[in-house]
């Protein structure tokens, strides 16, 4: 198991400054995709450990596979695998937070893409790959919302999806610095795979050296993101009580 590093979402700097009592408020937004965050269920209430009592905290990224219907991450894997062929939806969590200070506030973040990144490393082939942007909905000051992709696996190897949030910086930001999925100024690579694609007896790999995937699973509205059945498992009961399962067995 992959040892998980636990970061605040709620630790945005600026480089902005101002003289006390001589500044103007600026209100903007501050967008981050953080690795590991506080877990909520559907109604936006956080998620609690029944023995300790505490927030769970947990990866912020969740993976379902079209073919078995199974929901997994990277903390907790799928038992039911994933072969070449396969379709993934994949979701994130982005957040608008920002620590306010006399002279600079938080904003409303109007919509926006995400610019998703894939990576492979496999016998066949190693490399990254763009995924479609995916489309952030508006995201109050201190909030969060959800937003998902969908690809399908062409070919064997470990895989892992990057995120830049706001990536044509089109909503202003107190700082862009932070919008990556890992740290800051740009590092946008994972550390590691979130999940093993294998062969699959009943369809050839591409042997090709060369990757594709199909544009147009992608949802590119709001409306289309609502309606994936994965969506609509993130926004109901289910995810609660998946997340209480998994780490009920995780204890065991």
């Amino acid at each position: 198991m992959v040892g998980i590093v636990v970061i605040s979402v709620f630790s945005i700097t600026t480089n902005l400054s101002c003289e006390d009592d001589l500044c103007d408020a600026i209100a903007l937004a501050d967008l981050t995709i953080p690795v590991v965050a506080d877990l909520f269920d559907q109604f936006g209430n956080p998620i609690i450990d029944q023995n300790t009592g505490q927030i769970i905290q947990g990866l912020n990224e969740l993976y379902h596979n079209r073919r078995t219907g199974e929901v997994f991450n990277n903390q907790f894997p799928p038992s039911q695998g994933v072969l070449v062929g396969d379709v993934i939806d994949m979701a994130t969590s982005i957040y608008n937070v920002f620590s306010a200070t006399d002279c600079e506030l938080g904003n409303t973040a109007g919509p926006s893409t995400t610019a998703p990144k894939l990576t492979i490393d496999g016998p066949l082939y190693s490399g990254e790959q763009p995924l479609e942007g995916m489309f952030t909905p508006q995201i109050p000051a201190n909030n969060k919302v959800f937003t998902a992709t969908t690809f399908q696996v062409l070919t064997p190897g470990f895989y892992s999806v990057d995120f830049n949030a706001n990536a044509p910086r089109n909503v202003p930001e107190h700082s862009f610095d932070n919008n990556f999925y890992f740290g800051n100024n740009g590092n946008y690579s994972r550390k590691s795979p979130a999940f093993e694609v294998r062969e699959n007896p009943n369809r050839l790999s591409n042997s090709q050296g060369t990757f594709e995937i199909k544009k147009n699973l992608a949802p590119k509205t709001m409306e289309a993101m609502k309606n994936m059945e994965f969506y609509k498992f993130l926004t109901s009961e289910q995810l609660g009580a998946w997340y209480q399962e998994k780490l009920s067995q995780k204890q065991k």
